[in-house]
């Protein structure tokens, strides 16, 4: 499963990706610090699987290609 973190808090990005990369069917494939370089990385590499900090704007047509799982301090919420 490919995986995509976008998160602007560089230690938090670090300890999402390298959790996530202790399963051996996850491989992250790429990493952003805003929207913009994640809907970059999205579009270049197509990750099964997004996880993006709650705030960040990414074109709502996405949704229909790729799962998004937002994190935020309180709540975590998914889309298609």
């Amino acid at each position: 499963m490919k995986i995509v973190i976008a998160e602007d808090q560089g230690m938090l990005r670090g300890a999402i990706s390298r959790l996530l990369a202790m399963e051996p069917d996850i491989e992250i494939v790429g990493e952003a610090d805003n929207g913009e370089q994640a809907l970059q990385l999205i579009r270049k590499l197509s990750p099964d699987i997004t996880v993006l900090r709650d705030g960040f704007r990414i074109d709502p047509a996405l949704t229909q290609t790729v799962a998004l799982i937002w994190i935020g301090g309180k709540s975590c919420h998914t889309s298609p």
